[in-house]
C-alpha cells in the first residue's frame, strides 16, 4: 500500500480480484507475500479509513471493492454482537450496508456529474488509485458561476409558509385522511424533521448557517409546502373552519392557495438545484405529482413523475448498493439507518409503480427502463420511535398497515411492465399463449390478496382497531388495480379476439362496481381523487367499444353494462364541479351512450334501464341479464338491428389470419356498402390519453331519440386523434350491414 516493492498489491486492486473468490476472503484485504509487506499490510485493520491509509495520509482514498465489507468490529463495539449483526451482516433485514454514500466528504468527483455505480469514470479513477482531490484540485481553483443571493431568495420562499398553527392542522389532516392511500411519508420521521426545522436559528450569520445545512434540511420546507397544498385541496369543510391563520388568503379560495403553495415548493427545489438533491427532495417530487393528478393536470403530472424518477436515480434509490451506512456503531444510529434504507426502498417502489401505471393509462413510455426487480421495503409494523425499533417483518397476526397495502399495490402494478412489452406485438400476435398465461397469473394473484383487502366477503376482524380506520376504504381501491391490469392486458385484442373481449368486459364491470362503491363511501371534498376518474372512464369506453362493434356478443351482461353506463355518467356529472377531467369526460360519455343505444336499439326495447327486472342489474352479479327472453326472442331482436356482427372472423387461441378479422361497413348517403374493413388496424384505445393529449370531446348537443328509419346524424367525437383511432372510425362509419 505505498511500498516500493513490485510485489505489493494495493488494497483496491487486491479486493478487485478478491471479489472472484469466496466472500469470506473479501472481508479483509489480501496480504501479499514478503515479510516486509506482511508487516505493512498488517496495519490495515479493516476499518474505514483503515490505519494503513491514515499512515499514508490518504484517508479519503480508502475504499474497498464493491460489496466488500470491513471486518467486524466486535472488539470496539459497545453493543457487542447485536451491533455487529445489524451493521455488517448481509443477512440483516435491510441487506448490506455499503461503505460509502454519494454525499460523503471527499466525493468531489460527483461535481463533474459522475456517479459511483461500478461502471463510470469515477470507478476507473478508483481502480487506478487516483484521489478525488487530485482530480478536482484544478477545478476547485476555477471561479464558479454566481447564484446571487441564494439565502435571500430561499428566505423569501420560506416566508410563504403558513403559520405554525395552520401547519399543525394541515399536517394532521394529511396524515389522518390522505397519507394512508399510498403511505408516501413516515409520520414519525416527518414530525421529527418538522420539530427540528422549527428549532433552527438562522437569524445570526444566516447565509453561513444556511450554506452549512444538510441538503435534506434545506429541502424540507418544500416538502412541507406540498403537504400543505395537498391538504388544502382535499380538506373537509369542518376542518377548513379551523384554518384562520393562512397568510395573505383574504378572499382567495383554498384551491388557489393550494396551487400557490405547491408551486412555491417547486420553486424552492429549483433554487437549490440538482447538486443538492436529497431523499426529502424526492418525497416532495412525489407529492407534487399527486397534487397535479388531484388537480386534473395529467400531462404536467406525467412530466413531473419523470423528473421525480431522475431525482431518485440521482441519489441512487434504484440501487441497493448505494444505501447509506450508519455513521457510528451506536445501536440507535444503526436502527435509524435501517429505517432510512426502508424509506428509500418504499419511495422507489412507489415511483416504479406510478411510473408504469401512468404509462399504461396514458399510452406513454415509462421513465424507468430497468428490467431488474427493485428491492421492496420490509412490511414492518409502523412505529413512532424509530431509533429503538429494528426492522423486523410484520407477523401474520399483526394488524395490516398502509405500507402493507402499498406493497400489495406494487405487486399488482408491476405486471403492467410485461403487459406493456406484449403490446409491441400488435393486435394480432403469432400466439396468444403469453396473453393467456399472464391472465392466469393475474387471477392467481387476485386469489392471494389478503382477505382483509378483498372487496367481496372480506375479513373485517381488524376493522374495529383504531389504527385500521382506513381499511374499509382500501377495499374499494386495491382490487381496482387488478381490474385495470386485466383491462390493459386484453385491450389491444378486443377487435381481433373473442376471448379477450369477454375477459376485458368482465374486468370492466368489476372495475365499475368497485368505482361505484368507492364513490358512495367518500365525501364531496374527495371528488378530486383521480382513482374515481381513470378507472371509470377507461372501463366505460372499452365496454362501449365492445358493444358498438360486436353487438351480438355478451348479451348476458348487457343490462348490467348499460346500468353502469348510466351510473358512471351520473357520477361524472356530479363530480364535474370539482374534477375538471370528469367534466370533460361527461360529455364524451353522453355521446358514446347515444351511439351505443342506437346500435342496440336500446330505448326502443327498454325506455329506461329501471324497467328491467332488478335481478338483472345486481351489482357484480355477471348473471344472465336477459334470461327472461327466450332464445328465439333474442335472435329476433338481433335480426331486427341495423347493426350486426355476423361477418366477424373470430380469432382462435392459436392465432388469427394475417389480415385480421373483417367487418363490412356502410357510410351515410354513400350508396353501396364499403369494402370489408380490417378491424385489426384500429389502434388500442387509451381513452384518458385522448382526452388530455388529443383534446377528445363529444358533441355538446345530442339529437334523441334515434330510430332505425330516421337515418339520424349520430353525434360526433372531436379532437386531434389519428385516422385509425376508434373515434375516427365511429365518426366516419354509420352502421354495419348484413350481406
Amino acid at each position: 500500500m505505498g511500498h516500493a516493492s513490485s510485489t505489493v498489491v494495493t488494497k483496491r486492486s487486491a479486493l478487485k480480484y478478491a471479489n472472484k473468490i469466496p466472500a469470506i476472503i473479501t472481508a479483509a484485504p489480501i496480504i501479499p507475500n514478503g515479510a516486509a509487506n506482511i508487516a505493512a499490510l498488517a496495519l490495515c485493520d479493516g476499518k474505514l479509513p483503515c490505519c494503513d491509509c491514515k499512515l499514508r495520509d490518504k484517508p479519503q482514498g480508502c475504499r474497498y471493492a464493491d460489496g466488500a465489507m470491513p471486518r467486524n468490529r466486535e472488539a470496539v463495539s459497545p453493543y457487542g454482537s447485536a451491533t455487529t449483526m445489524f451493521a455488517h451482516s448481509p443477512q440483516s433485514a435491510t441487506g448490506t450496508i455499503p461503505l460509502e454514500s454519494e454525499s460523503s466528504k471527499g466525493h468531489q468527483i460527483s461535481k463533474l456529474g459522475y456517479a459511483r455505480t461500478g461502471s463510470s469514470t469515477a470507478d476507473f479513477l478508483d481502480r487506478i488509485d487516483v484521489d478525488d482531490d487530485e482530480v478536482m484540485g484544478e477545478l476547485e481553483m476555477c471561479p464558479t458561476a454566481s447564484h446571487g443571493d441564494l439565502w435571500g431568495r430561499y428566505k423569501s420562499l420560506v416566508e410563504q409558509l403558513p403559520t405554525r398553527e395552520c401547519i399543525v392542522r394541515l399536517t394532521d389532516f394529511y396524515f389522518q385522511k390522505i397519507n394512508w392511500q399510498y403511505y408516501v411519508l413516515d409520520e414519525s420521521s416527518f414530525r421529527q424533521q418538522l420539530h427540528a426545522w422549527y428549532r433552527l436559528d438562522l437569524q445570526s450569520s444566516a447565509a453561513e448557517k444556511f450554506e452549512a445545512l444538510p441538503a435534506d434540511v434545506k429541502a424540507f420546507p418544500a416538502l412541507l409546502l406540498e403537504v400543505a397544498a395537498t391538504s388544502l385541496l382535499l380538506i373537509t369543510p369542518d376542518r377548513a373552519l379551523e384554518l384562520d391563520g393562512l397568510k395573505h388568503i383574504g378572499s382567495t379560495s383554498f384551491e388557489t392557495m393550494a396551487v400557490k403553495y405547491s408551486e412555491t415548493g417547486m420553486a424552492m427545489l429549483n433554487l437549490l438545484g440538482k447538486t443538492q438533491v436529497s431523499l426529502t427532495t424526492v418525497f416532495a417530487d412525489f407529492l407534487r405529482v399527486a397534487f397535479l393528478k388531484y388537480f386534473g393536470q395529467v400531462i404536467e403530472a406525467w412530466h413531473a413523475l419523470g423528473q421525480g424518477v431522475k431525482d431518485a436515480q440521482e441519489i441512487g434509490l434504484h440501487r441497493a448498493s448505494r444505501d447509506p451506512k450508519p455513521r457510528t456503531d451506536d445501536i440507535a444510529t444503526v436502527f435509524e439507518n435501517q429505517r432510512i434504507i426502508q424509506d428509500r426502498r418504499r419511495l422507489w417502489m412507489l415511483l416504479s409503480g406510478w411510473d408504469i401505471h401512468t404509462a399504461m393509462v396514458l399510452g406513454r413510455p415509462a421513465a424507468i427502463d430497468d428490467k431488474s426487480e427493485p428491492m421492496l421495503p420490509v412490511d414492518v409494523p409502523i412505529t413512532a420511535n424509530r431509533p429503538v425499533a429494528p426492522v423486523l417483518p410484520r407477523g401474520a397476526d399483526d394488524v395490516p398497515t398502509p405500507l402493507t397495502r402499498a406493497i400489495w399495490a406494487y405487486r399488482i402494478m408491476k405486471n403492467l411492465r410485461q403487459i406493456q412489452a406484449l403490446e409491441k406485438e400488435g393486435s394480432c400476435p403469432e400466439l396468444f399463449s403469453q396473453v393467456d398465461n399472464l391472465d392466469q397469473e393475474l387471477r392467481q394473484l387476485d386469489q392471494s390478496i389478503p382477505p382483509y383487502f378483498r372487496r367481496r366477503n372480506p375479513d373485517k376482524s381488524f376493522d374495529s382497531i383504531p389504527e385500521c380506520y382506513w381499511l374499509p376504504s382500501a377495499r374499494a381501491t386495491l382490487p381496482q388495480l387488478l381490474s385495470f391490469n386485466l383491462m390493459a392486458l386484453h385491450r389491444p385484442y378486443i377487435f381481433t379476439r373473442f376471448e379477450s373481449r369477454s375477459r376485458a368486459l368482465e374486468a370492466c364491470l368489476d372495475m365499475l362496481q368497485a368505482q361505484r362503491e368507492h364513490f358512495d363511501s367518500i365525501d364531496e371534498n374527495q371528488y378530486k381523487t383521480f382513482f374515481l376518474f381513470f378507472g371509470t372512464f377507461d372501463a366505460i369506453v372499452l365496454i362501449a367499444s365492445i358493444y358498438i362493434f360486436f353487438p351480438a356478443d355478451h348479451w348476458d351482461k348487457l343490462a348490467q353494462a348499460m346500468q353502469h353506463f348510466q351510473w358512471s355518467t351520473e357520477r361524472f356529472e356530479t363530480m364535474s364541479g370539482h374534477n375538471s377531467l370528469a367534466k370533460a369526460a361527461a360529455v364524451t360519455l353522453r355521446t358514446f351512450s347515444a351511439r351505443l343505444k342506437q346500435t342496440l336499439q336500446w330505448e326502443a326495447c327498454y325506455p329506461s334501464v329501471d324497467d328491467l327486472p332488478s335481478s338483472t342489474i345486481t351489482p357484480g352479479s355477471h348473471m344472465q341479464a336477459w334470461s327472461f327472453q327466450s332464445e328465439l326472442d333474442r335472435q329476433s331482436e338481433l335480426d331486427s338491428l341495423v347493426f350486426y356482427s355476423d361477418a366477424i372472423s373470430r380469432c382462435s387461441d392459436t392465432g388469427v389470419s394475417p389480415s385480421g378479422p373483417k367487418m363490412q361497413l356502410r357510410f351515410p348517403n354513400e350508396g353501396p356498402p364499403a369494402a370489408l374493413f380490417d378491424l385489426s388496424v384500429i389502434e388500442p384505445t387509451y381513452a384518458t390519453n385522448d382526452l388530455v393529449y388529443n383534446d377528445l370531446i363529444g358533441s355538446l348537443e345530442l339529437q334523441t331519440p334515434f330510430s332505425p328509419s330516421s337515418n339520424p346524424c349520430l353525434p360526433r367525437f372531436n379532437g386531434n386523434f389519428s385516422n385509425n383511432s376508434i373515434w375516427s372510425i365511429l365518426n366516419n362509419s354509420f352502421y354495419y350491414t348484413k350481406t
